[in-house]
């Protein structure tokens, strides 16, 4: 009877995938980044969601998979939801711990504004819509 031949196939090493917005563990706070919409941008937002509104939940999730921290809350003095994006924001700098928010009245809204900004508005890198001064934003 002829012996088993354990020999393993040659697997290729697994490069372990790096998340472009995870932050290291010593990260510093690096802000708070306003992205306030204007009235152009408003309208640019509702034609998007029209056209992409089946792939929101995929961007979504590509936004999670690729190390945004994302909370949900809802702000009861406002009537509206919110969503906190915190991550490395601006040029992959993984050292600078950095926070924007999205709100609308609707959680489907919210979180397709939250992914419009992200990959539309800004292309996954805030940096242009980072305070040039040291003055607190009020928020988005």
């Amino acid at each position: 009877m002829p012996r088993k031949n354990n020999n393993k196939p040659d697997v290729p090493p697994v490069v372990p995938y790096v998340q472009p917005y995870a932050l290291s563990e010593k990260a510093q706070w690096g802000g708070f980044i306003n992205v306030r919409l204007s009235d152009e941008q408003r309208l640019e937002f509702k034609e998007w969601v029209v056209d992409n509104s089946k792939d929101v939940p995929a961007l979504y999730i590509d936004m999670l998979g690729n190390g945004c921290k994302i909370t949900h809350s809802f702000d009861h003095l406002h009537n509206c939801f919110i969503l906190s994006v915190t991550g490395a924001l601006v040029g992959a700098d993984r050292s600078s711990r950095f926070v924007s928010t999205s709100r609308a009245g609707d959680l489907n809204e919210a979180i397709a504004l939250t992914v419009w900004k992200h990959h539309v508005l800004t292309r996954g890198d805030y940096g242009n819509y980072r305070p040039h001064d040291s003055g607190f934003m009020s928020w988005g």
